[in-house]
């Protein structure tokens, strides 16, 4: 493999190669047009035949003719089941559909006949250069980080907005234009970064400014650089000043609708084939109360409540009777567990340290392992991956246990590998009385260190900022100075001194 894959080891192909990891890292998120989206397709499609061929050389005709193929079907709607397949089953993905890009498969004849002279050749490793490719083939096709609704989100404004159209991607929403008014259904809406825990308060919290984030993403794109504030005088000119009724109808749908400026606020319900199927309220954009979903009979199949826009319970019902409960965990609860869940963890490493400890120092000459110089190396390179392959497994066990990115996963692994790998030599070379059982204790110390290092930083990413009064925290901020102002008090630092 490593001859077959030196002939991509030239100048053009990790130029095309550097384009396509900046283009989808970097170029699309800050400044999203027709170029960058097509950038990618060129250089993809490139890199893509490019890698193929040099692994099978003798089937070069019919890797350009499939990649041509797999491309107009991957660009069409009809490769949207795989796409959902996929995406439910293993881990999500996208692409937009949009005819135009077929054009990049112009690419294909060029990079057919291309041959690189020996002077466009470098010296670099044909297996980390393989490595890159094939990360470069799943990372060009990660989805957007997106804020999905269950239940339906409207906004309100003047029909004053121009060139606003109905999205699929990355934002699922649609335009309904009735004469003065301009309605928006959001069923989905980009946000600038992923939610630690995707859970009510964090959809409660993109509900807030529901209307100055929708007005941010249509009119500044896909760079999300500026503030809401930047757009406040915007929104306040198409907002329509006073309480709105409206009945919005589809097919066999209607919606009955009640607006306090842009955003939904009393009563909600939604009829099909004029039945009443859900009956719930809004308080200031955000679900309140009791929402109650029917079924074609008219009868109570579930109900939801919610508290500050958090759902906190579900009841199912069969033949009007409740048949199941289900409670929910609030922001609160999470973070509240989450604490328990550390001091637990610190338990457990303090305990196994002096089960360590113990066993240490009973141990004899007889039980210590006698190991190589090689042994003692090659332990140290592997337990590391052994480690945090334990720490996962664990963290697999814990609600709401903190999940890295997909793409996280390699950092994460660098981490431990310079974290451990000191500590194993450290144990290998300077403890150096190891029993088998002292050995395990080190394994699962690391891992649970490691789970309580993740645990307590993803604590702090999800603690609810403004908890706490902000006049609490101006108190706070004033006490401790006053505190700081007297303790260097150079006159109470001398009368200190003299004591």
């Amino acid at each position: 493999m490593r001859e077959k894959l030196k002939s991509i080891n030239n100048i053009p192909f990790i130029t095309c190669l550097v384009i396509l990891l900046l283009n989808d890292f970097y170029l699309k998120t800050e400044y999203h047009n027709w170029l960058t989206g097509k950038l990618s397709d060129f250089c993809g499609i490139f890199v893509f035949v490019s890698f193929w061929t040099a692994l099978f050389p003798n089937k070069k005709r019919t890797v350009y003719f499939s990649t041509a193929l797999l491309f107009v079907i991957w660009k069409s709607p009809y490769s949207q089941p795989f796409i959902n397949l996929f995406s439910y089953s293993l881990y999500p993905i996208y692409r937009v559909i949009d005819l135009t890009d077929l054009i990049s498969l112009l690419i294909l004849p060029i990079s057919y006949y291309f041959k690189p002279k020996d002077f466009f050749r470098l010296k670099l490793s044909p297996i980390i250069l393989g490595t890159i490719t094939l990360f470069s083939f799943c990372a060009t096709s990660i989805s957007k980080p997106t804020q999905k609704f269950e239940q339906p989100q409207y906004l309100l404004f003047k029909n004053e907005v121009k060139n606003i159209e109905s999205s699929n991607y990355p934002s699922n929403y649609k335009v309904h234009k009735l004469d003065s008014l301009l309605i928006v259904s959001i069923a989905e809406l980009r946000i600038d970064k992923r939610a630690s825990i995707d859970d009510e308060y964090h959809k409660t919290q993109v509900l807030k400014n529901l209307d100055l984030r929708f007005l941010k993403q249509l009119l500044d794109g896909y760079r999300l650089k500026k503030k809401f504030s930047d757009f406040k005088e915007l929104l306040d000119s198409l907002t329509i000043n006073k309480s709105t009724s409206i009945i919005l109808k589809f097919d066999s749908i209607n919606d009955h609708l009640n607006f306090q400026l842009t955003r939904l606020d009393g009563n909600f319900q939604r009829f099909k084939d004029n039945k009443l199927i859900i009956d719930g309220k809004y308080k200031n954009g955000i679900e309140d109360s009791i929402w109650t979903f029917y079924n074609n009979q008219n009868k109570i199949i579930s109900k939801k409540y919610f508290d500050n826009g958090e759902l906190i319970k579900k009841q199912l019902f069969e033949n009007s009777e409740i048949k199941s409960e289900i409670d929910f965990n609030t922001r609160n609860k999470t973070i509240r567990n989450k604490y328990f869940l550390l001091v637990i963890i610190f338990i457990l490493i303090i305990s196994l340290i002096i089960k360590w400890y113990l066993n240490f120092k009973k141990s004899k000459k007889t039980d210590i392992i006698l190991t190589s110089h090689f042994s003692k190396i090659a332990a140290s390179f592997v337990l590391p991956a052994v480690i945090l392959a334990i720490a996962k497994l664990l963290s697999s066990l814990i609600p709401n246990s903190y999940s890295t990115f997909f793409l996280g996963v390699f950092g994460e692994a660098i981490l431990v590998y310079i974290v451990t790998l000191p500590a194993l030599l450290l144990v290998f070379y300077i403890i150096k009385q190891i029993t088998e059982l002292d050995l395990i204790y080190y394994i699962f110390i690391f891992a649970l260190s490691i789970i309580l290092i993740e645990e307590w930083v993803y604590l702090k990413e999800i603690i609810i900022l403004n908890e706490m009064p902000i006049i609490a925290i101006h108190n706070a901020s004033y006490l401790l100075n006053e505190k700081l102002l007297h303790l260097i008090n150079p006159a109470n630092i001398l009368i200190w001194c003299l004591k």
